[in-house]
């Protein structure tokens, strides 16, 4: 459970939007891009859905969490610290 709600508040950092600096926009129009245009072109990276308040709430909860731990227990927790091991596979999870 503990390890459930960790990698579910690493997801959630991730998902979060970017923070943004107040005042500072673009006042150039969008472009219109005509199909020429977008021909040899990768497509634009999909992004996942913002999450939701509840999951949100559950991540607020489970920061405070990571100051109970150890220095060398964090190393397995906190991305730039070290990875995150579940099962076989490794995941990086964006905690700290």
């Amino acid at each position: 459970m503990v390890e459930d709600r960790l990698l579910e508040a690493a997801d959630v950092l991730t998902r979060l939007p970017d923070v943004r600096v107040h005042g500072y926009y673009g006042l150039w129009p969008k472009m219109i891009l005509q199909f020429s245009d977008l021909v040899g072109q990768e497509p634009p990276k999909l992004r996942r859905p913002p999450p939701s308040p509840d999951s949100i709430t559950r991540m607020e909860q489970t920061m405070p969490w990571l100051t109970w731990l150890e220095p060398q227990d964090a190393k397995l927790v906190c991305p730039a610290q070290g990875p995150v091991y579940r099962g076989h596979r490794q995941e990086t999870a964006a905690v700290c």
